[in-house]
C-alpha cells in the first residue's frame, strides 16, 4: 500500500509511534546528534495501514539556562537524506551495534528475529 501523505488523517485514522532504540553522537562537549529508532503504524479508515521502521536524527545542545541545565533539542533532520543514512535493512533491527535498546519497548514482529 502507498502511503499518500495529503490524505493523511482522515476521519477514523491514527498513528502510533513506538520508540524502540537509541544511539547518539557527541559533536562538541555541548552538542550531540541522537537517533531514535522507531515502529510507526498508521491505521487508515477502510482497513487499511501502514507500517514502517524508521530512524529520526536530532541535535541537541546543553543550555545551563534551562530548567538550571538541561538538553534541548535544536534541530531535527531526516537521516535519510544525510550521511547517517541507514543503507540496508540490517541497520534497522536492534543487534546492529548502533542500537541502545529503549527499555520495556516492545518492537512490532517483522518476521526476522530481532
Amino acid at each position: 500500500m502507498h502511503f499518500d501523505r495529503d490524505s493523511f488523517p482522515v476521519s477514523g485514522s491514527t498513528f502510533e509511534i513506538n520508540p524502540i532504540g537509541v544511539a547518539w553522537w557527541g559533536d562538541a562537549e555541548d552538542s550531540m546528534d541522537v537517533y531514535v529508532l522507531v515502529d510507526e503504524q498508521f491505521y487508515i479508515s477502510l482497513g487499511n495501514n501502514y507500517m514502517r521502521r524508521y530512524a529520526y536524527r536530532y541535535t541537541i545542545e546543553w543550555n545551563p539556562a534551562v530548567r538550571g541545565g538541561d538538553w534541548f533539542i535544536t534541530e531535527t533532520r531526516d537521516p535519510s537524506a544525510e550521511e547517517f543514512r541507514v543503507h540496508g535493512k540490517e541497520e534497522l533491527y536492534l543487534d546492529h551495534p548502533y542500537w541502545t535498546p529503549v527499555v520495556g519497548a516492545q518492537p512490532y514482529d517483522y518476521g526476522i528475529t530481532e
